[in-house]
């Protein structure tokens, strides 16, 4: 499988798998704040998502080794992907009950598939070509597999978090028992038809990759000489990168589960080119204690009313830094910011008078050019928004 003629499709194919990797792995930010909100969980059960997931990995690792042993590395991608598809279908059921624990479910047979998927999928990009070469193919993946991490909430925002602001807190609050069930309800429906798609998109490639011309390599080269299972102890190098790897995996996790409700993460695409992408979700709450008294006449005719709302939306930003020399750069950004809503106490004059503003939300872009001069004494900036 040494031949560049031969290697192109499947390294396409292999390329795509490792987006779908990347993009339902990111999904699980975007859907921790999202469940907070339908399940009425509080931050420390939301966070179940990213362990319901990755739980999966660590149950199902050797099993899904054994299972490839079996069906090879080709027929193991297909099926990865059709239990891929059954996690994403059960996610129907459970955006109509609103039952947290199958949503976990669901998390968790999407997580066992991803554990098939990429234990194929690692050795099987190895196998692809020269093993010199070997570093350079698991880059450009990584590449891919990151890039996933910036479409998957863009994708899930505007398919589900469309307006959620409406259904802060506050909001849920002032509604009737009947019509907040109603409203939740509502909001856990707008799962349905992103997971569907996603469900359809990954029978589709799961067909295509067992009617597709990849090669299957097999496990002939690696079964001519039996070892015992504890020989990998044996080999320090191997030890030590699974440790660096356990411990790079979980400053990945923390990351890409709290950057749904805060973050930033920059990361270089190439020595120049830096990527930095960053997600907050805001909830604010505003108390306001107020009298009012009568022309004339000492006493307070209200004495200390309190009263207050809470508010919260997302911000979110992407740029984009080309370091043109270590003295000069250029970058362009797109941000989404978000501004509470707040009380105009100035012109009360009854407490029918005190409505709460509107928050705000505002979209903006941003080109320009930073430059130093004489060892960083002196700089040159520019810059232009819309």
């Amino acid at each position: 499988m040494s031949d560049s003629r031969n290697t192109l499709t499947p390294m396409l194919i292999i390329g795509g798998l490792f987006f779908v990797f990347g993009f339902v792995t990111w999904l699980n930010g975007s859907l921790i704040p999202f469940l907070t909100i339908v399940c009425e969980l509080t931050h420390l059960r939301a966070y179940f998502v990213t362990l319901a997931f990755y739980i999966a990995y660590t149950v199902m690792a050797l099993p899904t080794s054994l299972v490839l042993r079996r069906v090879g590395y080709k027929n193991g991608l297909a099926l990865g992907l059709l239990v891929m598809v059954v996690g994403a279908l059960i996610f129907i059921p459970a955006a109509s009950s609103r039952m947290y624990a199958v949503f976990l479910g669901g998390l968790f047979v999407l997580g066992t598939g991803l554990t098939l998927l990429q234990t194929a999928a690692n050795p099987y990009l190895v196998l692809l070509g020269s093993r010199e070469t070997a570093a350079v193919r698991i880059s450009i993946m990584g590449l891919l597999n990151k890039g996933a991490g910036i479409v998957a909430p863009l994708v899930f925002t505007a398919l589900v978090l469309g307006d959620v602001a409406g259904f802060d807190e506050a909001g849920l609050a002032s509604l009737s028992d009947t019509d907040r069930q109603a409203a939740l309800n509502e909001l856990a429906g707008r799962l349905v038809r992103p997971y569907v798609i996603l469900a359809a998109s990954l029978a589709v490639l799961a067909v295509y990759i067992k009617c597709s011309p990849l090669p299957d390599p097999g496990f002939a080269a690696q079964t001519e000489r039996s070892a015992s299972a504890l020989s990998v102890l044996r080999r320090p190098n191997l030890v030590l990168g699974v440790l660096t790897l356990f411990l790079y995996m979980g400053a990945e996790v923390i990351a890409g589960g709290t950057i749904g409700l805060f973050g930033q993460v920059e990361y270089p695409l190439t020595d120049a080119l830096t990527l930095t992408t960053g997600a907050r979700w805001t909830q604010i709450k505003r108390d306001f204690f107020y009298q009012t008294n009568a022309p004339g006449v000492a006493q307070p005719l209200t004495d200390g009313v309190g009263t207050g709302f809470k508010d919260s939306d997302y911000s979110v930003r992407v740029a984009l830094d080309y370091r043109i020399t270590d003295d000069a750069l250029v970058y362009a950004s797109f941000s989404r910011g978000f501004n509470a809503g707040t009380f105009n106490s100035q012109f009360l004059a009854t407490p029918t008078d005190l409505v709460p503003t509107d928050s705000e939300s505002i979209l903006a872009y941003e080109v320009g050019a930073k430059a130093t001069f004489a060892g960083g004494r002196a700089s040159v900036e520019a810059a232009a928004f819309y």
